[in-house]
C-alpha cells in the first residue's frame, strides 16, 4: 500500500479540513464514491476517490481527534492515474493548511 502523510497544524482552524479535501479532489478530476468512517479510527471521515470510470481507487482518511491526515491507495486498487492525482492532492492540501491560523 502506498500512503503519504500529510502534516497538520497543531493550532488553527480546521473546521473545513473536509471541504478542503472535497475541492482538491474535485480540482484534480475525481469523483466521491464513497464519504464515511472507519471503525478503527473513531471520529474520522474517510473518503474513496474514482477518475471516471477508470479502475483504482484514491483513498484518504481525515482523523481529527489525532491531527492527521492521510492519502492511500491498496496494491489492489492502484492505477495510472492515482499517482499524480495524490501529488496534486498533497500539494493543495499542504498550501490549505499552511495558510490556517
Amino acid at each position: 500500500m502506498k500512503q503519504i502523510e500529510i502534516e497538520v497544524p497543531a493550532t488553527g482552524n480546521l473546521t473545513d479540513v473536509d471541504e478542503a479535501i472535497e475541492q482538491a479532489a474535485e480540482a484534480a478530476g475525481l469523483r466521491t464514491t464513497l464519504r464515511g468512517g472507519l471503525t478503527e479510527y473513531p471520529g474520522a471521515t474517510h473518503w474513496h476517490f474514482k477518475h471516471g470510470s477508470e479502475s483504482g481507487a484514491l483513498e484518504i482518511t481525515w482523523w481529527p481527534r489525532e491531527m492527521r491526515l492521510w492519502l492511500s491507495v491498496h496494491d489492489n486498487r492502484d492505477a495510472h492515474w492515482i499517482e499524480p492525482a495524490m501529488r496534486g492532492i498533497q500539494q493543495a492540501l499542504n498550501a490549505h493548511l499552511r495558510a490556517i491560523k
